[in-house]
């Protein structure tokens, strides 16, 4: 399956971007809660959230995927921090899912296909509103 990487990217920015507001990551990881709700109603609305799920699960179990440099706004993340934070999101937005499992999307493919190209594709498939 493919995903758009700057769709992950949109997305993440959207929970990223809070960053800017607070000088820096956030006091905890509580701090990223209204960006994350934000995120999920932006997905939701673009029909994207089991697609969003799955390029997270990816970023999680691929280890040879830089998953930092899908947020990198405001922040450079390193690999914990961007670990930590995926886990978060995935446990706000899908708190009753099992862990990441790597054979569910180990045949994602990430694509560079600009957003709005993505929204084109899908919408044409019927999937996107």
């Amino acid at each position: 399956m493919e995903i758009s990487s700057s769709m992950v990217r949109l997305y993440l920015g959207e929970v990223t971007s809070c960053i800017g507001d607070y000088g820096g990551l956030p006091e905890n990881i509580h701090g990223y809660d209204n960006a994350i709700r934000e995120m999920k109603l932006s997905a939701e609305l673009h029909q994207e959230l089991d697609v969003l799920r799955m390029a997270i699960d990816y970023l999680i179990t691929s280890p040879k995927v830089d998953a930092a440099s899908f947020a990198a706004t405001h922040y450079d993340f390193d690999s914990d921090e961007i670990m930590e934070l995926l886990f978060y999101i995935r446990s706000v937005v899908w708190p009753n899912l099992p862990p990441p499992n790597f054979e569910e999307v180990k045949d994602i493919v990430l694509v560079e296909i600009s957003t709005s190209d993505w929204w084109d594709k899908r919408r044409a498939e019927g999937k996107h509103w």
